[in-house]
């Protein structure tokens, strides 16, 4: 929830990377409120144990967030009074992540709610229960980021929205999500790919009044639908 700076030299910024933190206007999809370790993590020396990941949880208007960071090899020093690499080569850090890594969200949700997990970096999909985890691996200075939405059920269909697939917290564009019937209608911030999950492929997909086209993969329950070139707050509405 937190400003993003930026230490790179000057001449040396990676454009790839900045464009995934900050939209064209300069607005970022920043989070609720401050990025928290997840419970797991605490007790964890992620920076010298030679095993864990860093994981920190985050909430968006709809959705939530955790990302996970391979640290290790890098800790503070007490006698130096600054941080020192460690010079024997650092193995690959292993995570868990599951809905559960946010705090508050079995509260937040329905009971016996379930919840999709999509990758960032690798973009899989994984419909999941509340305490089901993923598993990640991540070489040294590694990281991936996950998004969690609750899914709903609007009819015989499930659904949730994911976020912009290009954005590192592309969760943070979805402003609300209701459904009426088999209708499931989204608010949404910024241009570029949005990512949903659906059970089943929409018969019919309008993007600010306008029917536009849609790609679904069935294996995975990917929805992607364009929300153009233009930034701005979009209505999506879906039909089944």
């Amino acid at each position: 929830g937190c400003p993003v700076y930026v230490s790179d030299h000057p001449g040396q910024h990676d454009f790839d990377v900045l464009r995934q933190l900050v939209l064209p206007s300069g607005n970022v999809l920043r989070c609720r409120s401050a990025g928290r370790p997840t419970r797991d993590c605490l007790f964890k020396d992620v920076t010298r144990d030679g095993r864990s990941a860093l994981k920190v949880w985050n909430r968006n208007y709809v959705n939530s967030v955790v990302a996970v960071f391979n640290i290790q090899g890098a800790s503070w020093s007490r006698t130096k009074n600054q941080f020192v690499s460690h010079e024997k080569p650092i193995a690959p850090a292993s995570a868990d992540v599951c809905p559960r890594d946010v705090e508050g969200i079995k509260e937040r949700s329905i009971e016996g709610a379930r919840f999709v997990v999509r990758s960032h970096r690798r973009g899989d999909i994984r419909v999941l229960e509340l305490k089901e985890t993923v598993s990640v691996m991540l070489a040294h200075k590694d990281w991936e980021i996950f998004t969690i939405a609750e899914l709903l059920v609007s009819g015989a269909v499930e659904f949730a929205a994911l976020g912009l697939s290009a954005m590192m917290n592309g969760g943070g564009a979805v402003l609300s999500v209701d459904s009426i019937g088999t209708d499931v209608n989204i608010r949404a911030y910024g241009l570029g790919d949005l990512v949903c999950y659906a059970s089943k492929e929409p018969t019919s997909v309008a993007v600010d009044g306008v029917v536009v086209p849609s790609a679904f993969d069935s294996r995975s329950g990917a929805l992607v639908v364009s929300l153009g070139a233009i930034e701005n707050v979009h209505s999506v509405n879906m039909k089944w």
